[in-house]
């Protein structure tokens, strides 16, 4: 004689409705927001100049920004890269020739959350843009407007110019 499981037996329909939802939300990952919304802009060092001109942009338009310049000496990188990454609303990536792993990494962390802005030098060609990341549209590093826009939608809101 075959013994029961103790309580009811699950319905198939909300097995099914719940296997949906999880598929769903592996597939389209939703951006973590925070009270405390920032952009992470990842950059090769080589183009250092390119990057402290878009961070000096994004703040002064109001938009709270992070970087590795945030982290102090004797930070565990790694880790505290993965928190900053982790806790973007937007993790904004320049790409450019001088590309690097780290850089490539930092934008997969940002593709794989549904956080991603990706951004290029002026005359980057696409062919030059990682593979895997070159279907995505990528905004000219100096079109601010256009990089607040995007960071509109993942829900930074930049004060009016002035």
């Amino acid at each position: 004689m075959a013994r029961k499981r103790p309580g009811p037996e699950p319905d198939p329909r909300q097995l099914k409705e719940k296997l949906r939802r999880v598929a769903t939300q592996r597939s389209r990952p939703e951006p973590k927001l925070t009270t405390d919304q920032y952009a992470f802009v990842a950059y090769p060092h080589v183009d250092e100049d390119v990057a402290l001109r878009l961070v000096g942009a994004l703040k002064q338009r109001g938009i709270c920004v992070k970087w590795d310049k945030d982290l102090l000496g004797g930070d565990n990188f790694r880790s505290r890269l993965d928190a900053l990454l982790e806790g973007a609303a937007a993790v904004i990536v320049i790409w450019s020739e001088n590309v690097t792993d780290f850089v490539i990494d930092e934008a997969d962390a940002g593709k794989a959350r549904g956080t991603l802005v990706t951004c290029r030098v002026p005359g980057l060609v696409p062919a030059k843009v990682p593979t895997g990341f070159r279907g995505l549209h990528c905004i000219d590093v100096d079109d601010v407007d256009a990089i607040l826009r995007a960071l509109e939608r993942r829900g930074l809101m930049a004060m009016p110019a002035s």
